[in-house]
């Protein structure tokens, strides 16, 4: 009994971190984010030229993943980074 419960509660939990998505995001990849690992895996032997792909392919300088299920925002463009790190 406590090994259905255990199971019912992980398929819950993965599907909530499936489907859970903060508003506002920009553009994300074009490939879904696995539960544990994120984006992690489809980055490949370059990560930094991958970034670049998948803002070029949603048309955007700025764009977002997960890294592990740690939400990361990529900034594609340098005014865009002097920006985001400017004090006001």
């Amino acid at each position: 009994m406590f090994l259905v419960l255990s199971l019912i509660t992980c398929c819950v939990y993965i599907i909530y971190l499936i489907f859970k998505k903060p508003k506002n995001l920009p553009p994300g990849p074009p490939i879904y984010a696995l539960p544990l690992f994120g984006h992690l895996l489809h980055l490949g032997k370059h990560p930094q030229e991958t970034l670049m792909k998948w803002c070029q392919q949603s048309k955007s300088d700025i764009t977002h993943c997960y890294f592990g299920q740690q939400l990361v925002i990529v900034l594609n463009n340098y005014s865009l980074i002097k920006e985001a790190f400017m004090d006001d």
